[in-house]
């Protein structure tokens, strides 16, 4: 199948598209249904584009997973000749059903998916906000200056103000970026079993979990400045700057990306394996 914005040219480069066009043109045949019947649809769109001629035709049978994951007990097909053949509308009316529910699920998927992802993302943008605050102003040095006066007086004695300021925005910075991605690893964890407590003892998990996160994030900021000001009290800072490498903080070189699983309980193909091997 072409890709969005990409029309089959009937007779490709040859030109030879008067000749397929009277032959009836592109001939588009389906091997099954999809979860989605937009998908469906945009599949039947390739044939007949632009005034050309042309068909679809979708194969299904009865077995397959969309059926029996969704109309389990829809039986076997009516009226099938000797090759299990059949073209009986009950047949395409369960298919149609298989579709509908089908497309509930991942909705309601979808729906549930992005009422989590939203606390993330909200708390994502917050801490964007504090680091951009970091960047740009001498925000970093003034709260390192509060939580460590003495050391503050030591440095300003020795070293610039402007020096001080990218020393204190570094260190901030790494424990800001550090612990936000610890957040998101505790985040993921907490989904992936919330709703088995939740369930268990008939609550929302949703406000499970907001009722978690929210509290994480609050200590989240807490930590990052106990952090910060203990890295502070022992980092050499010089004209130079602040030698973070020297009390054993590197940046990462690569960046962990934390996946938003749709189905909390998983496949039923998953849901077997572990039921079988514990996992």
């Amino acid at each position: 199948m072409a890709g969005r914005g990409t029309d089959i040219r009937l007779g490709g480069a040859a030109g030879d598209s008067e000749r397929i066009a009277n032959l009836g043109g592109l001939y588009v045949i389906g091997t099954g249904r999809h979860v989605s019947s937009r998908l469906d649809d945009q599949l039947r769109g390739r044939s007949g584009r632009q005034g050309d001629p042309g068909r679809s035709v979708f194969l299904v049978s009865m077995e397959d997973q969309l059926l029996t994951n969704h109309v389990p007990d829809a039986g076997p097909a009516p009226e099938a000749d000797a090759d299990g053949r059949t073209t009986d509308p009950r047949a395409r009316n369960v298919i149609r059903h298989a579709q509908r529910v089908a497309e509930g699920k991942q909705l309601q998927i979808h729906r549930n998916t992005w009422r989590y992802n939203h606390l993330i993302e909200h708390q994502r943008q917050l801490i964007l906000q504090h680091r951009d605050r970091v960047l740009r102003t001498d925000a970093a040095l003034r709260s390192l200056a509060a939580h460590c006066p003495d050391r503050y007086r030591q440095l300003r004695g020795d070293v610039e103000e402007p020096v001080l300021v990218k020393a204190a925005r570094q260190i901030v910075l790494y424990h800001l970026d550090r612990a936000w991605v610890d957040h998101l690893a505790v985040l993921a964890e907490i989904r992936e079993g919330i709703h088995l407590r939740a369930l268990g003892l008939g609550l929302d998990p949703l406000a499970e979990f907001h009722a978690e996160a929210v509290p994480l994030y609050h200590r989240l900021l807490d930590k990052v400045e106990e952090q910060s000001a203990q890295t502070f009290q022992e980092v050499a800072i010089t004209a130079d700057g602040a030698d973070l490498a020297s009390v054993g903080l590197r940046r990462p070189t690569a960046t962990w990306t934390y996946l938003v699983r749709d189905n909390p309980f998983g496949s039923p193909g998953e849901r077997v394996l572990r039921s079988l091997f514990g996992g």
